[in-house]
C-alpha cells in the first residue's frame, strides 16, 4: 500500500511537471530494444541474470506517452528455486526533456506475465499467470534525429516476487 502511494504521489507529481512542459511540434511513434540484467530477492532465492525488452509506442509530445512493451526474463536458478518468467506490459510514460539531447521519465503500467517457478513458497504454483501494476524511471540521450539511448529502472511484481531489472536500449523514432 505505501508503495502505490509512493507511486501516486510520483506520477502526480511528474504530470505536473510534464503539463508545464512545451509541446514538441510533431507527436512521434517510436520502437526499441534492450538488454539488461535483473535481480529477484525473495526469502531464500537471491539471484540475477539477463533479460531483454522490446517495445514501441506513441509520444503525444515532449512529456507524456504510451508505450507497449514483451520482457522475457531469462530463467534464474539457485538452490532448488528456479524462476522463468515473460510477459506484456503498457504504461503511461512521462517525460522532463532538461535539454535538447536529454530528459529524464517515469512510467507506470499494468505487466501481464506468465511464469514458470519452483520452491519459491506455498504462495506461488508451479506454472502461474497474472498481472500486477509496474513501474520504473530512466534517461534517454538524443544520439542523432533518429536514434536514442535509454538508460532505464523498472520494479516488476511477478509471482509475488519483486524483480528489478536496469536495461540499456537502442530507440528510433519517427
Amino acid at each position: 500500500m505505501i508503495r502505490a502511494r509512493m507511486l501516486l504521489f510520483a506520477l502526480a507529481t511528474l504530470s505536473g511537471i510534464a503539463l508545464s512542459v512545451p509541446a514538441q511540434a510533431q507527436p512521434e511513434f517510436f520502437f526499441g530494444a534492450g538488454y539488461g540484467r535483473y535481480d529477484i530477492n525473495e526469502d531464500d532465492f537471491d539471484e540475477d541474470d539477463t533479460v531483454w525488452k522490446a517495445y514501441a509506442g506513441f509520444s503525444f509530445n515532449q512529456a507524456l506517452g504510451v508505450e507497449l512493451s514483451w520482457v522475457d526474463f531469462n530463467e534464474a536458478r539457485e538452490a532448488g528455486n528456479s524462476l522463468d518468467a515473460d510477459g506484456w506490459g503498457a504504461a503511461a510514460v512521462l517525460s522532463l526533456p532538461l535539454s535538447e539531447n536529454f530528459a529524464l521519465y517515469g512510467k507506470a503500467g499494468q505487466f501481464f506475465w506468465e511464469t514458470e517457478a519452483s520452491g519459491l513458497g506455498p504462495g506461488v504454483r508451479p506454472d502461474d499467470d497474472g498481472d500486477d501494476p509496474f513501474f520504473g524511471a530512466g534517461a534517454k540521450f538524443r544520439l542523432n534525429d533518429l536514434l536514442d539511448l535509454r538508460l532505464e529502472w523498472e520494479r516488476y511484481d511477478v509471482a509475488d516476487a519483486d524483480l528489478d531489472t536496469v536495461f540499456v536500449m537502442l530507440q528510433a523514432s519517427f
